[in-house]
């Protein structure tokens, strides 16, 4: 059986532009991605949702776009930087996941889409 990646499995992050991501929201976009279950990270702060790939992801987000309540910015990551997410990331942009930090690469910044 081949090996999976911790680079190529992803994770699609929600991230409100203003205050905390809502129920309402976790739930319009787990019915907008059907395939797709979204999770509140443990500080309330984003939802989120694993992704097979970077590509599967950006699908996600083109079925997600006006389907929500209030304007959220969606970035992806790899599973590797999830898995070592850190309490301590201050200089960076960051992602609250699961109550921690995540460095975003330029080309991550770069790629993230307002929906």
């Amino acid at each position: 059986m081949a090996e999976i990646s911790k680079y190529k499995v992803s994770w699609l992050v929600l991230v409100p532009t203003k205050g905390a991501a809502t129920k309402k929201d976790q739930e319009l976009a787990s019915k907008a991605v059907s395939s797709s279950k979204f999770y509140f990270t443990r500080s309330k702060y984003s939802i989120i949702a694993h992704q097979p790939s970077k590509e599967h992801a950006k699908d996600k987000i083109s079925k997600l776009k006006g389907k929500l309540s209030k304007p959220y910015i969606a970035y992806i990551i790899t599973d590797a930087q999830f898995g070592n997410s850190t309490k301590d990331l201050k200089n960076d942009i960051i992602i609250s996941c699961l109550g921690h930090g995540v460095k975003l690469t330029e080309l991550q910044k770069k790629e993230a889409i307002k929906i």
